[in-house]
This record gives structure tokens, sequence and C-alpha cells, in this order.
């Protein structure tokens, strides 16, 4: 007598599994949609449209968040021709078109060495400065401690002239100091929408904590916080607010 397994058992591992392809059927598969194309935002712009007519003074344009290069094209262009938007209900005014915009506000050094200062970055920040209520002065030498006019400067999460982080982008408590509504896809590397960025973040500092600019201490206080982010209360002195007053005296107004 023969012991083993019946014959039959030895093929049932192959009916199981052919039963069970058959009876389980996967779903069929249903790729995810493609990305929808960018979007585009509505700016309102602090300086003219070089496409715009002059009577559209304070009008809304639209473009894509991407398209950087054209905006600042065309900031340059109307600079340069005198045409002039001013932001709704802020109380701004255009910059006089005797202003010759080619040339740059300020020689600008790093320790005693030349820094490349493009005039219109400097023309934007003497704008962003004036309309925000900040010396000029101080962005300039903050700049020059953070990137050296660098504008694609980047490094440890920090973008721009300015070296900003997106999380501020992205900040409820900034939304009263807005004045475009594309800032959540503002792009960082971009020099208007850095140098924007950081006066909206500044007044807010300002308003915030109480403090005034017409003092060093003030001052101290609000690159502190830039530096930092953290409440400036009771800050007299910061080495990094030190080196930026440094490169203010380094300044040397061009002249006219």
């Amino acid at each position: 007598m023969k012991y083993g397994w019946p014959r039959y058992l030895y093929y049932a591992p192959a009916f199981i599994l052919t039963i069970g392809t058959l009876v389980y059927i996967p779903a069929k598969y249903t790729p995810p949609p493609p990305p929808e194309p960018p979007q585009a935002v509505n700016l309102v712009y602090h300086a003219p449209i070089a496409q715009q007519p002059a009577q559209d003074t304070g009008a809304r344009f639209t473009l894509t968040a991407a398209d950087t290069d054209a905006r600042l094209d065309r900031y340059n262009a109307d600079i340069l021709e005198g045409r002039f938007w001013e932001l709704p209900d802020t109380g701004t005014t255009a910059p006089s078109p005797e202003d010759d915009r080619s040339q740059p506000i300020y020689e600008v050094y790093k320790n005693g060495c030349p820094v490349n200062a493009p005039a219109d970055i400097q023309w934007m920040i003497h704008d962003l400065a004036k309309e925000y209520g900040f010396d000029e002065k101080l962005i300039f030498g903050m700049i020059v401690a953070e990137s050296t006019f660098n504008p694609r400067s980047s490094g440890n999460g920090c973008y721009g002239l300015a070296q900003i982080t997106k999380y501020w982008l992205h900040s409820k408590a900034l939304e009263p100091y807005r004045i475009t509504d594309d800032y959540k896809t503002r792009d960082l590397l971009d020099p208007y929408a850095n140098l924007l960025t950081l006066t909206e973040l500044w007044r807010y500092a300002v308003d915030t904590y109480g403090l005034d600019l017409s003092t060093e201490r003030g001052m101290t206080e609000l690159l502190y916080f830039h530096n930092t982010g953290d409440d400036p209360g009771g800050v007299t002195h910061w080495a990094y607010a030190t080196r930026i007053f440094k490169y203010m005296d380094e300044l040397v107004e061009v002249a006219k």
C-alpha cells in the first residue's frame, strides 16, 4: 500500500490560482487628471505698465505669476518714459518726471569694496521706502548685508535681495499690509516682489511692536526682528544691526 497525497491534490494550487484570477479582476487603473495650467492673478502694480495708456492710472491688469521678467521690463520702460501708476487709497505720489531713473541714487560699498547695485533696483527701494515710511538707506544697508544686491541669492530657505523666507508669503499677520493680491504666488527671486514683501513685513513689525525708527534703538529692534523673527522688545544692541549701520554710512549719494 502506497502512502501519499491523492493525485488531484497536487493540482489544487494551480486550480485555486486560476479561479482566483478569474474571480478577482482588479479595477481598471484611472490615471489622475493632468495638473491645471498656472492661473492668472490680478495685481495692483506700484509702477506703470508700458502697454497701458496714461489714463488707466490705478487700473488692474492680469498676468501669470511666473511672468516676472516681463514685469521688470515693463517697470523699467515706464520709469524711463515717465509714466507712473499710483497705489489705490494710499496717498502715494508719483515720482517726479525730472528724476533720471537711468542713474543710480547711491554708489554702494561693502567694507570699502564697490557693490553692483543696479539703478532700477535702487529706484524700487526708493519708491517702496517712501510708500511704507522707511529710511531708504536702512533698506540699502540691510540688502548689502544679506545679499550684496544679488537678487538671485538663496540659501537656508531664504530668498532674494532681502533673504526672506516663504513663510511670510502665507502669513495672515501681513494681510492688512498687502497692496497686491498675488502674495501667495510671488517669486521672491524677483526684485520687486522681494522688496514689496520686505516692506510689508517691516511695516507689520513696526506697528506690532511699536518701534520708533527715528532712533537707533528702534532701527536695531527692527533689524533684530528681520534677522531672527523674534519679538525685539528689550533689544538695545545687535551685531547684525551694527554691521548694517556701517554699510549705511558707506553709501555715497550720486551727484545730480
